[in-house]
């Protein structure tokens, strides 16, 4: 959703240009330099890449989370629709918490409340930290067959 997150950003600088010189023609030179840098089809690309997202979003949500729900195209279409609202979240590193989840509809469980699981996840979360702190690491994948890949800063 990064990708989405800056495509909103540049559509929404470019209904700022637009309403700007609707209402003082006189800031029109500053706003045509900036919209002259943007590469052309950009703003086409912009709106294509929400859509794309908020497409998948809700192709996923319905077909895993919401899977056997009679309601689940109408209940997927409102949260990828929330996810992707810039004015919802304002940020793509701004947490989801529990309790918002819930509210926007998703089906979610506390992690807590599966003492196994909770102790498994921290396991594996700790063990990242640990790599990221003492290594020149920045990206493990790895998966549940053992098999791993990883990124070093470059030195």
């Amino acid at each position: 959703m990064i990708f989405r997150k800056r495509s909103s950003s540049l559509l929404d600088e470019f209904e700022q240009a637009k309403a700007e010189v609707v209402a003082n023609p006189a800031v029109s030179p500053i706003w045509v330099s900036k919209v002259k840098g943007y590469p052309p089809g950009i703003l086409r690309a912009c709106q294509q890449t929400i859509q794309l997202a908020q497409e998948k979003v809700e192709t996923w949500l319905a077909s895993y989370m919401f899977r056997g729900d009679s309601e689940a195209g109408a209940k997927a279409a409102r949260i990828a629709k929330w996810l992707g609202g810039p004015d919802n979240h304002r940020t793509h590193g701004r947490p989801i918490g529990l309790t918002m989840a819930r509210q926007a509809g998703f089906r979610v469980n506390a992690l807590e409340d599966d003492q196994t699981l909770q102790d498994l996840v921290l396991s594996v979360f700790h063990a990242m930290a640990v790599s990221f702190e003492i290594t020149p690491c920045i990206r493990l994948v790895e998966n549940h067959n053992g098999k791993g890949w990883f990124l070093n800063l470059p030195q």
